[in-house]
């Protein structure tokens, strides 16, 4: 089994995906620094990379995902787990907003690639 090394902060977050030359509508449900979930009527393959955009105020925010997985309720397919495959100092900043208490002290960001 995963273990978490950081905690999913709860969110209703809407987002644009773009994969390919297509946008499709989402809603981030979680977040945290490695990943979010994703609803959407729209999932991608599992493996999949696309740029999830979301508001930060009054900017947007692009973040590189990959699928990790897909969700199904009611034996449909309605939400992806996604993984941050660049950890940016904006996106970081972002999610360290949304709830100080999960915030990432010094030590911690060596896990991750910063660009």
């Amino acid at each position: 089994m995963e273990m978490r090394i950081f905690k999913k902060i709860p969110v209703e977050l809407e987002a644009r995906l773009f994969c390919g030359n297509m946008f499709y509508a989402g809603t981030v449900l979680n977040i945290s620094i490695e990943g979010m979930h994703i609803n959407t009527k729209s999932c991608l393959p599992s493996g999949a990379s696309f740029v999830t955009i979301i508001r930060s105020g009054r900017d947007l925010l692009q973040v590189n995902t990959k699928v990790k997985r897909l969700t199904r309720t009611n034996g449909c397919y309605d939400g992806m787990d996604v993984e941050i495959l660049n950890l940016s100092k904006n996106y970081l900043d972002y999610v360290n907003s949304l709830s100080p208490v999960y915030e990432i002290v010094e030590r911690d960001k060596e896990h991750f690639q910063m660009i």
